[in-house]
């Protein structure tokens, strides 16, 4: 194995202080997904690090448990030491939650080498409304000089009996006083449909105890649900009332698959709206984006300049294959390419590569560039649909080519390692797709049914399920399915598509 130089290992050290979470984001997978609703439970992730294609050394590992109903307890995060190889604990989350399954407390430690324990660093609790709507969320960082939990910041939040939230205050720790100081508030109202018509901003003033405006904006929307109109306002101090600020319009065309959005800026001294910026949307029959221009108001020529453009393209099951972003160079009267990625997908759809690059002036064509995480990434999936390995290529600009980086394998625990005594395999639900109702056949007893997005919020939760679940007020997309008897969990994956 080829000797890794002080600087490359201690670069190692920094990717694996963020590795993992900004990785699976690139795929687009939830890591919330991936530990807790996949069909396997994540077990651990280790990173390898290839000097040449042949020659690698592990320098990043991430171990994660649960309790018995599958919900993440602790995860803890590892990397080499540098005099030896062996696993080196830099950073734990330990993680609690009430009877509703809804997490309560998560505590964040850091490895202290030279006590060669943990110590806690941050804090964060949160309460529910009997919805599961976030209601209240408190952060906290460890005082290594008082051995205490010290106050940073929170937020208390209320919904309506629909779930649109309706006001957060949001708080900070004055050390002065010793307690919890407002910072600022803010507030929404909807129309009869959930559409959000009003939102008010405030700021604490501490001098005068009282909420002063910030800003505020209004919105309408046509028949359809449309929006066609946004007004923003700032508060004027010294008139201690509302001035108008700023205004976007939005213009649809008639098959509804492309819209032209214009902002305008108030001119106070003129008493008149005053163009600033335009957007012209394209989207296909199917409501993906292909074109997305921006321009800005020329105020000497008295016309619209490009500015920025965005072009997507896409396979026939929909799956977008290249984005592109153009900025308009005025020397040259001609759109020129800035950044572009580009996907490639499996038989089944899956998302198999990456590749991330930026416009070289210097040689006239596209690169990658580690600097701005401008990287490619390849990865593999199993028969059951799980992340299995993930391959990272940097560019190197003596070749001006990609050269293998990273690799990590991705270790699952089997469902019956993780639920005490699980559900007979012979459950399952039909018909998948659905377009609104799932049936359920293989329950022996009427059971607990929940439905989560991919990112992990629950959308539905319903007690006593016999045979069947309705889910035809959800819209179409990808969900996962928990299916409880009393201790046992079985997972699975459905679609909705009309």
């Amino acid at each position: 194995m080829k000797s890794l130089t002080l600087i490359s290992f201690l670069t190692l050290f920094f990717i694996c202080n963020s590795y993992g979470q900004g990785q699976l984001n690139e795929l687009g997978l939830s890591e919330k997904l991936k530990r807790s609703y996949s069909s396997k439970l994540l077990d651990s992730i280790v990173g390898y690090y290839y000097s040449s294609v042949d020659d690698s050394i592990n320098y990043c590992k991430h171990e994660y448990l649960y309790n018995s109903a599958g919900r993440e307890i602790q995860y803890i995060r590892y990397r080499t030491a540098w005099d030896s190889n062996v696993w080196e604990p830099v950073f734990k989350e330990e993680h609690n939650y009430d009877l509703d399954e809804d997490q309560v407390v998560i505590i964040s430690s850091i490895w202290n080498l030279e006590e060669d324990n943990w110590k806690e660093s941050n804090k964060q609790e949160w309460k529910y409304d009997l919805n599961g709507n976030q209601v209240l969320c408190k952060r906290y960082y460890w005082n290594f000089y008082d051995n205490n939990w010290c106050g940073s910041n929170k937020w208390e939040s209320k919904y309506d009996s629909t779930g649109n939230q309706v006001w957060l205050i949001s708080y900070y720790w004055n050390y002065d006083e010793n307690d919890w100081g407002e910072l600022y508030k803010r507030e929404w109202k909807y129309d009869s449909d959930g559409k959000q018509v009003l939102y008010i901003g405030n700021n604490w003033n501490p001098v005068i105890k009282v909420w002063v405006g910030d800003d505020k904006t209004e919105c309408s929307y046509d028949s359809a649900g449309n929006q066609i109109l946004s007004i923003d306002f700032n508060w004027d101090y010294e008139k201690r009332d509302w001035k108008l600020d700023y205004r976007l319009e939005w213009k649809y065309d008639s098959t509804m698959n492309g819209f032209s959005c214009f902002g305008c800026n108030w001119n106070s001294k003129m008493e008149k709206w005053v163009e600033d910026q335009k957007s012209e949307n394209c989207c296909d029959s199917t409501g993906q984006l292909r074109t997305l221009i921006k321009y800005n108001w020329n105020s000497e020529t008295n016309d619209w300049v490009g500015h920025d453009k965005i072009e997507c393209s896409y396979d026939s099951n929909g799956n977008e294959l290249l984005n592109m972003t153009l900025i308009w160079e005025s020397d040259i009267n001609d759109w020129v390419g800035v950044y572009k990625y580009e996907c490639n997908y499996d038989s089944d759809g899956r998302k198999i590569l990456k590749a991330n690059y930026k416009w070289s002036k210097q040689i006239n064509g596209w690169v990658g560039d580690m600097n701005n995480n401008l990287n490619k990434y390849e990865w593999e999936f199993d028969s059951d649909n799980d992340l299995i390995s993930e391959c990272l290529y940097e560019w190197n600009r003596e070749i001006n080519n990609w050269i293998f980086s990273t690799r990590s394998i991705y270790y699952y625990k089997s469902t019956s390692s993780i639920f005490n005594d699980p559900i007979d395999i012979d459950i399952k639900i039909f018909p998948n797709p659905t377009s609104g109702i799932i049936n359920i056949t293989g329950l022996t007893e009427p059971a607990e049914v929940k439905l989560y997005s991919i990112q992990g919020q629950l959308f539905k939760s319903e007690h006593q399920v016999e045979s069947s679940i309705d889910i035809s007020d959800l819209p179409n997309g990808v969900y996962i399915l928990s299916i409880s008897v009393k201790d046992n969990v079985t997972v699975k994956k459905t679609i909705i598509r009309r």
